[in-house]
């Protein structure tokens, strides 16, 4: 768990399930850190670990029961930068999708309903990634949870 400045985004990496059953990895708020390859470069190696664990689970698990995990992103600015590392985030999570058949995963944008910017960026990751991606609407008085 990283907690948001007024230049990073908020990052909560969680391997305990909620209550659903999911593990739900989000990131969210701002991200122009002067360093953002260095910001971002301890949550891609903790993404790398988690996936090696998975694999390594899905070999020797014997109830092999599906793991539903979640990428949520609701990001309110970042810079060219983060872009990089936000689309390595997911590349991690496509990773996981191609290495393992037992997870469900997917990635989830939100986006403002008045911010086209957001939703924009959105739409690229989407069509860059070969995982399932939802675009999804933040309606105006509603809250991102």
């Amino acid at each position: 768990i990283i907690p948001a400045t007024e230049r990073t985004p908020r990052i909560h990496l969680e391997t305990e399930l909620n209550v659903q059953g999911k593990n739900i990895f989000e990131i969210s708020g701002e991200s122009r850190p002067e360093d953002a390859l260095a910001f971002y470069d301890p949550v891609i190696e903790w993404l790398e670990k988690f996936k090696l664990n998975l694999i390594a689970l899905e070999s020797e698990e014997k109830d092999k029961k599906i793991k539903i995990i979640r990428f949520k992103f609701r990001m309110d600015y970042y810079n060219s930068v983060s872009t990089e590392c936000i689309l390595h985030i997911l590349r991690k999570a496509e990773e996981m999708y191609n290495s393992c058949k037992l997870i469900d995963i997917k990635a989830i944008w939100i986006y403002e309903e008045h911010d086209e910017d957001i939703y924009e960026k959105g739409e690229e990751l989407k069509n860059l990634i070969k995982i399932p991606f939802q675009l999804s609407c933040l309606r105006d008085g509603e809250r991102f949870e």
